[in-house]
């Protein structure tokens, strides 16, 4: 099931770099790995595929860290707090970017 499913994630990934797109992936890592420091099986070979494809790899356990387990209403769905902790993630890694390449204003996708 990994193989399959990094297969088909490749497949995903190259077909959104194609054109002038930049692609980003985030790790949003389950409450066990959060608890652990360490990535469930799979998640090793996504960040792993991240780099070989030259996609941006932002890993959230960091900013998951300082909140510890109470972003999640389960073992893997964030709640309300944790969307925020998600969101703000977001919002420090896109700026950087956004302000210094333009070119996404050329697009009706941002």
């Amino acid at each position: 099931a990994i193989a399959q499913g990094n297969s088909d994630l490749r497949t995903f990934l190259s077909l959104a770099k194609t054109g002038t797109r930049k692609v980003m992936m985030f790790h949003h890592p389950d409450k066990p790995e959060l608890l652990t420091n360490k990535f469930l099986q799979g998640h090793n070979e996504i960040r792993e595929l991240a780099a070989e494809l030259n996609i941006t790899f932002f890993d959230l356990m960091p900013k998951y860290s300082k909140f510890g387990t109470a972003i999640y209403r389960d073992g893997i769905h964030p709640n309300p707090k944790g969307q925020k902790v998600i969101s703000d993630a977001f919002y420090d890694a896109l700026i950087p970017i956004l302000d210094t390449d333009q070119s996404y204003l050329k697009t009706n996708v941002l």
